[in-house]
C-alpha cells in the first residue's frame, strides 16, 4: 500500500531492548505461576467463595497471555493460546503431586482466562 506521496508506508520495528524485557517479564510470569500452584496453601479460618478462585485463575491467565503477546508481538495466537491452556492443564495435574487438589474447574478457568484475552488481542490486532 502507497501513501500519497507514493512512497512505502514504514512499518514500526519492535524496540530489541523492550522486547528482551518483555520476554524476560514472561518467563517470570510463568515461573511465579507454577510456583504459586504448587506451593502448599494454609488453611483459612473463613473459605472464600469459590467463584473467588476461579476469577483469579481467570485473570492469572489472561495475564500471561497479555505478557507473552507484548513479548512476541507476531505470535500466532492460536499457537500461543494452546500453549498457555497446556500449561495450565499441565499444572494442574501437577498439584496432585504437590500437596495441592487437582481441579477441573480451575483448568477450565485459565483456558477461559486465555481465550478471552486472546480473542480480545486478535480483535484490536484485526483492527489495526
Amino acid at each position: 500500500m502507497r501513501s500519497n506521496s507514493g512512497q512505502e508506508p514504514e512499518v514500526l520495528q519492535p524496540d530489541p531492548a523492550a522486547l528482551r524485557r518483555w520476554r524476560l517479564f514472561a518467563a517470570a510470569a510463568l515461573g511465579a505461576v507454577l510456583t504459586l500452584s504448587l506451593v502448599p496453601v494454609p488453611e483459612l479460618p473463613v473459605r472464600p467463595p469459590q467463584i473467588t478462585d476461579k476469577l483469579v485463575h481467570v485473570a492469572m491467565y489472561a495475564g500471561l497471555t497479555w505478557c507473552h503477546v507484548k513479548a512476541y508481538p507476531r505470535c500466532n495466537y492460536v499457537v500461543l493460546g494452546a500453549s498457555l491452556i497446556g500449561y495450565g492443564a499441565f499444572i494442574e495435574i501437577l498439584q496432585g503431586f504437590a500437596d495441592r487438589s487437582t481441579d477441573f474447574g480451575d483448568a477450565l478457568a485459565n483456558g477461559v482466562g486465555v481465550l478471552i484475552m486472546a480473542s480480545s488481542l486478535a480483535l484490536h490486532r484485526a483492527r489495526l
